[in-house]
């Protein structure tokens, strides 16, 4: 299934950059948020992003935010207040 596969490949992630955090910082460029979650439905073939719209390969939130509204897959939006409640 799909979302299992999604949700191993993040587990993986997590324990990559947790086991060598020098050589997985944080990057705008590379190594993002949004640019890993892009990746991570990467791998189920689902195209999270127009790469043709990303400033220098950088991938924002709102790129996939984007990106995910024209997927046929997409079930729902949840959208949650900035404050946290």
């Amino acid at each position: 299934m799909k979302k299992n596969k999604i949700g191993a490949e993040l587990k993986r992630r997590v324990a990559v950059t947790n086991a060598d955090p020098k050589h997985h910082e944080c990057s705008l460029l590379d190594n993002s948020c949004p640019s890993n979650v892009a990746d991570v439905f990467g791998v189920v073939g689902i195209v999270a992003y127009d790469p043709r719209w990303s400033a220098f390969e950088m991938i924002s939130p709102e790129d996939i935010i984007i990106g995910l509204s024209h997927s046929k897959r997409l079930k729902d939006k949840r959208f949650y207040p900035k404050d946290g409640s």
